[in-house]
């Protein structure tokens, strides 16, 4: 009895240790470290063996943007939440539309424009003195411009990618097309119509629902070759000017 007891112990903590490896091995790779050896300054994805070590932050988020616009805003007061039509923290809510791309652009702008806001707002009631700050009603509106910068965090991280890599719908086959047309163009035939005019109708078209259908397919292509969203992208690529470090 008493050696499987200490067999299970074994078990438990080789399973300890080889989750908390797991951990550490995740964030050495999640980190950059700068080592400072022998006067040399060595940059490496895992902890410094000896010298001087600073862990620095990771500039890239998993949208390609700046990590630093994707950081913690201080006095942060709630989680963000996104779904349906509505994004909501703590009292502020942020309404949506059914439209991905335009909820998109609109809090690619809103990040750069609340960073900006919270950050005059935070370094004012910083200069206020400790006790002006408990008394301060400056902290509700950091809460409230922090809660707007956490939605559209969170609304970017769900729908960037998708807006801004949009999934190519595959085109029809000239088989499926041609299906597809016919069955859309019989229907405007009346049985009693005569067969050279039924057939004239129906040529046409056939001949006019193609043209507008190569007409949208180069729309398509233009539009997912076209940049989206240049300035806001451009700004949010560059670290964050107006996060608190």
């Amino acid at each position: 009895m008493a050696y499987r007891l200490l067999k299970i112990q074994h078990l438990l903590l080789l399973t300890t240790f080889l989750i908390a490896s797991m951990l550490i091995h995740n964030t050495a790779q999640a980190a950059v470290y700068k080592c400072q050896v022998s006067g040399k300054t060595v940059y490496q994805s895992s902890p410094c063996f000896k010298g001087k070590q600073t862990v620095l932050k990771p500039t890239k988020h998993d949208t390609g943007l700046h990590a630093s616009w994707f950081s913690r805003p201080p006095l942060l007061p709630d989680t963000a939440t996104c779904s349906g039509d509505i994004c909501q923290c703590g009292t502020q809510t942020l309404p949506l539309s059914a439209d991905s791309q335009a909820n998109v652009e609109k809090s690619l702008s809103g990040l750069i424009n609340g960073w900006q806001q919270h950050h005059e707002l935070y370094q004012t009631y910083l200069n206020l003195s400790d006790e002006e700050q408990k008394i301060s009603n400056q902290r509700a509106d950091i809460a409230n411009s922090a809660c707007m910068i956490a939605m559209h965090q969170t609304l970017l991280n769900q729908s960037y990618l998708e807006v801004i890599n949009p999934k190519a719908t595959p085109p029809l086959s000239e088989e499926e097309l041609n299906a597809k047309l016919a069955e859309r163009c019989s229907q405007g035939l009346d049985d009693d119509m005569p067969l050279n005019e039924a057939e004239s109708k129906f040529n046409q078209c056939v001949s006019v629902e193609k043209d507008n259908n190569d007409r949208l397919i180069a729309q398509q292509a233009a539009s997912n070759n076209a940049p989206k969203f240049p300035t806001q992208v451009a700004t949010l690529k560059l670290k964050n000017p107006y996060e608190i470090e």
